[in-house]
């Protein structure tokens, strides 16, 4: 399975991962059992998502 990670850098360097892509370009996680499953967000949803937590002052 071919695999991409999608991630960025903060101020500070530090490398934050946002979501792994599979070939189709679709976000995917991997389960517990191993198995990589597709994401019902799309990449961009995910990303968004991590940033604003990211972001945060909480």
């Amino acid at each position: 399975m071919l695999l991409a990670r999608l991630s960025w850098l903060d101020d500070s360097g530090k490398d934050h991962v946002c979501c792994y892509l599979n070939g189709q370009f679709e976000a995917v996680r991997r389960k517990a059992n191993g198995l990589w499953v597709r994401e019902k967000q799309t990449p961009e949803e995910v990303c968004l998502q991590k940033w604003g937590a990211l972001k945060s002052p909480i």
